[in-house]
Formats: C-alpha cells, sequence, structure tokens
C-alpha cells in the first residue's frame, strides 16, 4: 500500500462542527473497512498565494487520535500557480512537492461535505468541492465516494460531471438509497435481494457493486429473496 491517502474536505479545525465530525467520521469508516493501514497518512494539499507568511510554507503535521489509533495528518503548502498549472494546462511540475507527493497516494477519499455533492445550492459550491478528485483522474488515483447524498442536480452538465466521477470511482458508498435507482441505471449497481432494513426492520432492495451477483439479462432481473441469496452475498 502506498504511504498517503487524501480525504477531500478533511478539517478537524473547521468552526463548523459539522465538517469536523465528517473529518473524524471518515476516518473511522475507512478503517473499520480495513482500508487504511496503521502506517497511512492522510495528505491535504493547500494552495497559498503567499509564501512570504511562516504559515504558508512548509509541511503543517498534526497526530488525530480515534479510538486509541493515532493518524498523522500532513498540511502540504503548494503555491496556487501550480494549482493553476494544472487546472488550465493540465501540468503537473515533477520536482515540487506536489508532484512528488501525489504519485505516492493510495486513494482520494470524497466526502465532498455530506451534501456537497450536488447543483443544489449552486455551481460553484458543486465544482469547488472537486479539486482532489480531479486530481485523482488526472493521476489514475481510485477514487472512494464516502457515505454521503449524492444528488439531486438541477444542471445537466453537472450531472454529466457527477456521472463521469462516479463511473470513474472505484467503491462508491451512499447515505440511503434515494440515488441508488440512478447508480443502477448507470450500470454501477443492481438490486439483487430483498432484506430487512436494520434500521425500519422493512424489507429494501439490497444492491450490489460485484458485477458477479448480478443477473445479467436485466428482462430476467427479479428481486430475489434473501434465503436464496444465502452465502452468496
Amino acid at each position: 500500500m502506498k504511504p498517503y491517502i487524501i480525504i477531500s474536505g478533511l478539517n478537524f479545525r473547521d468552526n463548523n462542527r459539522g465538517t469536523a465530525a465528517l473529518s473524524y467520521g471518515s476516518l473511522s469508516f475507512l478503517n473499520e473497512r480495513e482500508l487504511l493501514s496503521k502506517e497511512t497518512k492522510i495528505l491535504n494539499f493547500r494552495f497559498v498565494k503567499n509564501l512570504f507568511k511562516s504559515k504558508n510554507r512548509g509541511t503543517n503535521i498534526q497526530k488525530i487520535d480515534i479510538a486509541g489509533v493515532k493518524w498523522e495528518c500532513l498540511t502540504v503548502n503548494v503555491f496556487f500557480v501550480e494549482a493553476l498549472l494544472f487546472k488550465y494546462l493540465h501540468v503537473c511540475l515533477p520536482f515540487t512537492n506536489l508532484g512528488r507527493m501525489i504519485k505516492q497516494v493510495e486513494y482520494v477519499a470524497a466526502i465532498n461535505g455530506g451534501d456537497g455533492f450536488s447543483d443544489i445550492y449552486n455551481t460553484t459550491s458543486f465544482l469547488n468541492r472537486l479539486p482532489d478528485i480531479n486530481l485523482a483522474m488526472k493521476f489514475n488515483i481510485p477514487v472512494i465516494i464516502l457515505p454521503q447524498t449524492l444528488g439531486p442536480f438541477r444542471e445537466s452538465k453537472n450531472k454529466a460531471i457527477a456521472d463521469r466521477i462516479l463511473c470513474y470511482a472505484s467503491q462508491i458508498f451512499v447515505r440511503d438509497n434515494k440515488y441508488a435507482s440512478d447508480l443502477e441505471a448507470m450500470g454501477l449497481l443492481q438490486a439483487i435481494c430483498k432484506r430487512p432494513d436494520a434500521t425500519t426492520g422493512y424489507k429494501a432492495n439490497y444492491y450490489s457493486a460485484n458485477p458477479s451477483l448480478w443477473v445479467r439479462k436485466p428482462q430476467q432481473l427479479s428481486l430475489f429473496t434473501l434465503k436464496e441469496m444465502e452465502g452468496s452475498v
């Protein structure tokens, strides 16, 4: 496993307690699913305009303790010109911290503020949450979509951007099943059985992103009973 991961939007010191809670929750979520090793370091690139300020130079290291596990979070200051070069010319300088470290990133995990993978607020807000994902797609780094609300989208161009990201993502976790039908239509999920929901107790569709469990012919798709799928899911 490569030494670094990026959790997009990670901020433990944000005045918005919701953002800080999402940051802690993201680390716990990834750790519980064994997507982290004890040696993994969390990387964050901070683009700055004034390199003469001492706080805008070098790398800031922060130790985060979650349930007795200590994680090292690195915030690397990057001159904003590098961001412009990448955004408009698709150039990443190989001799800079950004150029060297991005090649050592195992994956980018995106939380998007919990409800920011949408243009319901505005297009700018949606696009401003995507730099880390765009960086990952440029360098063929896997993207994990952490549990969050996906959509809705008002603008078709924004929906196209979201679809492209979801098709690229190696893993997608959703907070509810409202967007599952869209993911199913895109060929990213399929409803393979019904089982009781852990919260409500009512039967709900169980979706899988594992193509080996899918019914290949759509016209033959029916929701199997849980008993029929035992040992297979």
